[in-house]
């Protein structure tokens, strides 16, 4: 599963996700287009792994103010977004 996600993830950050098909995701892994939805049920759950696996967890909140909470938060989303826009 790592490894499809991973593959997702490099073609998105190289070309968009316009450009991650289960095809283009199937031939970065080696594999037949049909064997990938052994490891995908779809292309929605694929782009919803993807979103997990760049996104990651919430960050933790370092101050009690709900606006500075909030900056420090909008700060750590904007510099994922910058690895994958």
């Amino acid at each position: 599963m790592e490894l499809v996600v991973a593959a997702a993830v490099e073609i998105a950050d190289e070309s968009g996700l316009a450009a991650v098909t289960m095809a283009a995701v199937a031939k970065r892994c080696g594999f037949t287009t049909m064997s990938l939805y052994r490891h995908v049920a779809s292309k929605d759950e694929l782009v919803r792994r993807m979103l997990d696996e760049t996104l990651g967890t919430a960050p933790a909140l370092e101050s009690a103010d709900w606006r500075a909470g909030l900056e420090q938060w909008s700060r750590a989303m904007l510099a994922v977004l910058e690895v994958h826009p």
